[in-house]
């Protein structure tokens, strides 16, 4: 008895869940002003069109945060090379400063000398 009861209810169950799924039903019974079938059928109808298209915009989103986060790190990354490359030639620039410091001091002395040299002659040359 119990077999038979169990069974019974395992085929109503299918037969419930066959009849109930959205699909089952033709679009023209909405048509034909079978309202409550046809308000699940839209609804299913929907998230399977939308089903396809929001797994193509999840995996767009994937592509593109990871492209934009490449393209990030890229851009960091050449911004220390810059960085690097300007303290590089601040470096350089400090050498050359120091080499040339003593020859940059005597030129100016003797640039000062010239002129000082000038202006005596531009005065005597007035009386």
């Amino acid at each position: 008895m119990q077999l038979s009861s169990i069974l019974c209810a395992f085929h109503l169950f299918n037969c419930y869940v066959i009849s109930a799924h959205p699909t089952l039903y033709p679009k023209a019974v909405g048509k034909r002003g079978i309202n409550d079938v046809s308000v699940g059928t839209e609804i299913h109808l929907l998230h399977k069109r939308m089903e396809n298209s929001s797994r193509e915009l999840a995996k767009d989103a994937k592509s593109g945060t990871s492209s934009n986060k490449h393209a990030l790190e890229a851009m960091f990354r050449s911004m220390e090379n810059v960085e690097s490359g300007y303290s590089e030639m601040g470096d350089k620039i400090d050498k050359i400063g120091e080499n040339l410091g003593g020859r940059i001091d005597g030129i100016n002395a003797r640039l000062d000398r010239s002129t000082y040299t000038d202006e005596k002659k531009h005065q005597g040359s007035k009386k």
